[in-house]
């Protein structure tokens, strides 16, 4: 996890309640990082301590949204990176994959 703080929490969609929105100021912890194709190939971010689960069509946070301290940066590649490497894999290839396989 990678800790960051929200510098933007303005324009919240009415979609996404009060209770799983961000609060400027606050600290989060990024647990996984999403290169968002529909929203012009911004990174978006899931947070330890907020979801949008039930919130379609959102299910992240834009990673502009937050600031990430200099000593954090190196972290936060290597976990663009390997999201974005999990991210390519084929679900439906690993749900059949036997426990010898793996």
């Amino acid at each position: 996890m990678i800790p960051c703080y929200c510098i933007n929490d303005s324009d919240k969609p009415k979609e996404i309640p009060l209770s799983q929105w961000i609060k400027k100021g606050e600290k989060y912890h990024v647990t996984h990082v999403y290169n968002q194709l529909l929203q012009n190939n911004q990174f978006g971010v899931l947070l330890k301590e907020v979801n949008l689960k039930g919130c379609a069509p959102y299910n992240c946070y834009l990673i502009t949204r937050f600031v990430f301290l200099e000593k954090d940066l190196e972290m936060l590649k290597v976990m663009i990176k390997a999201c974005g490497e999990l991210d390519s894999i084929d679900v439906s290839e690993l749900m059949n994959l036997t426990l010898e396989e793996v």
